[in-house]
């Protein structure tokens, strides 16, 4: 009984430690596009690395990759590649959209694509008559199907 509780509280810690190294990752996703915009415009000729700012962005995205790293390993440790690396790539990808967006306020250029919206609708009408978990009807419901203004 004992090794089957401590199996449980490696599984709920690696799903912590995939959860934060997505979210440190995304973070990482954001300081890495605003260095590589910096690259850009030194290229361009418009130097500005001048700025404290453009240092910290740049000293940033390292310690946040090597931190995504350490958190990764030890996940990885605590559970199996094919279980956790997908619970790790989910959490990056929602971060990383999630913080971009709001770093580059991206909100009020976002406007409906008509063409690809009805298939996203008959899609998420599927999935909320499949789904019996009533947590994961009011999710579906409120993230995907939701009305959004053209």
């Amino acid at each position: 009984m004992v090794c089957s509780d401590q199996v449980t509280i490696d599984r709920s810690c690696s799903v912590v430690f995939g959860y934060c190294a997505g979210a440190v990752g995304g973070q990482q996703q954001v300081f890495l596009k605003a260095t590589g915009e910096l690259f850009e415009s030194t290229f361009n000729g418009k130097s500005e690395w001048n700025r404290w700012e453009a240092t910290m962005f740049a000293v940033a995205c390292i310690v946040l990759a090597v931190g995504q790293i350490q958190l990764l390993n030890k996940g990885l440790c605590l559970w199996s590649a094919i279980k956790y690396l997908p619970i790790y790539n989910v959490c990056l990808i929602l971060c990383s959209t999630t913080y971009g967006g709001i770093f580059y306020q991206v909100q009020g250029t976002l406007r409906c694509l008509h063409a690809a919206e009805q298939p996203a609708r008959s899609q998420c009408h599927d999935s909320v008559s499949q789904c019996h978990d009533q947590v994961c009807r009011v999710l579906i419901a409120h993230v995907i199907c939701r009305n959004t203004r053209c």
